[in-house]
């Protein structure tokens, strides 16, 4: 099992949750975002927050938020050594805050809130700075059906 917590309340984040929610072998522990009444809509089925100092353990960190929060949001959270990853296909891995394990979750598709989304169709492209995080993100992409082609690889940059 695969625990996520959330950050953020746009459309990745919300077509993620979609996703997460619906997977066998995934659990969101928490969503969080500064304002509460973008995701009040979904606090019957997880537990929402918008309190950095409540985030509840997980095994990632997923910072579904605009190219230019994910810098601060990362130094923001409270602690260190743990693997936060970002959605951003322009971002770089290096903008997450080195006291965290590293990485990039970022699903090669536009999106929009309205529309229904089918990973199956949607390649997820990875990078982490840590080899051994590579796996648990590429687990939590095949988790949701994410297609297993290797489009591109490097020491450390994937996509699935």
């Amino acid at each position: 099992m695969i625990s996520v917590v959330i950050l953020g309340a746009g459309n990745v984040a919300t077509h993620l949750f979609k996703a997460f929610n619906k997977a066998d072998n995934i659990i969101v522990n928490q969503w969080f975002n500064r304002n509460l009444k973008s995701i009040e809509a979904y606090k019957n089925k997880v537990d929402i927050t918008d309190d950095l100092s409540t985030l509840k353990d997980a095994d990632i960190y997923i910072l579904a938020v605009s190219d230019d929060a994910i810098a601060e949001l990362s130094s923001q959270i409270p602690f260190e050594n743990r693997l936060v990853v970002h959605t951003s296909g322009s971002v770089s891995v290096y903008d997450i805050d080195k006291k965290h394990k590293r990485g990039v979750f970022y699903p090669l598709q536009t999106f929009s809130k309205d529309a229904e989304m089918d990973f199956k169709n949607v390649p997820i492209c990875l990078e982490t700075i840590n080899k051994e995080c590579y796996a648990t993100i590429k687990n939590l992409a095949v988790a949701i059906g994410s297609p297993k082609k290797e489009l591109m690889e490097t020491n450390v940059k994937y996509c699935i």
